[in-house]
């Protein structure tokens, strides 16, 4: 080996030590969350295939410096819901990868998606537009619908979900129960002062 070349690989050895690291440190990596706690946070939870994905960009000011900011947006067909409201479809933001954590949706294939409101949850990827948007990246529980762990949060959403309606059920059953409850207490007032006015 020349001089050259072993100076060029201890070089590159230096700084691979040195810097790497750092380089390691601005990746996005995340600790799955619990999935009890990602729904109640979620302003949609759903299963849905990507109808589009499109790139995106613009100027971003930050600090006083221009940036040219990349995300991506991705269209779905909704299949399933058990969060949010019910539509047929809805386009979801992510950043571009990386240091960002989005998420790389692929045309056509289908996908358990977390998606928050990007006006609480997290700051928006598209800075310039003040409308609601919805995000997801990496640090959710989105992912591809075909996945063993994504199939096991799609069985136990099911379970969640069939336990909160038949609540709303309990809880409006009980309702009609205390109106009821409460006429006739009513009712019940009522005939006593007709009888105390009669005598």
């Amino acid at each position: 080996m020349t001089l050259n070349k072993k100076l060029s690989l201890s070089l590159a050895l230096i700084i691979t030590f040195l810097f790497g690291d750092f380089a390691f440190s601005i990746a996005c990596s995340c600790v799955r969350p619990p999935l009890l706690k990602s729904f109640s946070e979620a302003n949609y939870v759903f299963l849905g295939k990507v109808k589009d994905f499109t790139i995106k960009s613009e100027e971003v000011t930050i600090d006083g410096k221009e940036y040219d900011s990349q995300y991506g947006v991705a269209s779905f067909q909704l299949e399933k819901l058990w969060k949010g409201e019910k539509i047929e479809s809805l386009d979801v933001t992510t950043g571009m990868g990386g240091g960002d954590c989005g998420f790389n949706f692929e045309h056509g294939k289908s996908y358990l998606v977390f998606a928050y409101n990007s006006q609480g949850h997290y700051p928006k990827y598209n800075q310039t537009n003040d409308e609601f948007e919805l995000q997801t990246d990496i640090c959710t529980l989105t992912a591809k619908a075909n996945i063993r762990d994504t199939q096991m949060d799609i069985t136990e959403l099911d379970k969640l979900l069939a336990i909160l309606e038949e609540n709303q059920s309990d809880n409006f059953r009980l309702s009609i129960l205390l109106i009821m409850i409460s006429a006739l207490m009513l009712v019940l007032s009522g005939f006593r002062f007709w009888a105390k006015s009669r005598k």
